[in-house]
């Protein structure tokens, strides 16, 4: 006896395998996607980083003026309080931490070097 695939016994297995259009779950609220996450936080750096551009025009502004101001002094104040405070958001979403590929990379740089030293002794 022979085993014949048909069309439904096709479709099950392309369901089961994922390959069928629309078949994989959308992501609940719970679960939300990587890439939107990973985008969200670039996005939320690059506002970081514009805000702290302005507040950079700003303090050179502030350097360039020729009278003292009560207002502008503490205006300076808060903007280096923001300043610090952004420069934290932006330590914490960004990643500094060394990844298992770093690890990896320096692993076999390790082992290559490693190697060419033994190699250059022996052949010697």
């Amino acid at each position: 006896m022979r085993f014949h695939l048909t069309a439904s016994a096709l479709g099950v297995m392309y369901l089961l395998a994922g390959l069928w259009p629309n078949s994989s779950p959308q992501p609940t609220a719970r679960q939300p996607r990587v890439e939107e996450a990973d985008m969200s936080q670039r996005r939320t750096l690059a506002h970081l980083h514009e805000e702290l551009r302005s507040i950079d025009v700003l303090d050179r502004i502030y350097d360039y003026a020729t009278e003292e101001d009560p207002v502008s002094e503490r205006a300076f104040a808060v903007r280096q309080v923001r300043r610090k405070q952004i420069q934290d958001d932006i330590g914490k979403l960004s990643k500094t931490g060394v990844t298992a590929y770093d690890w990896l990379a320096r692993a076999v740089v390790v082992v290559c070097a490693f190697s060419y030293v033994m190699l250059y002794f022996l052949f010697r």
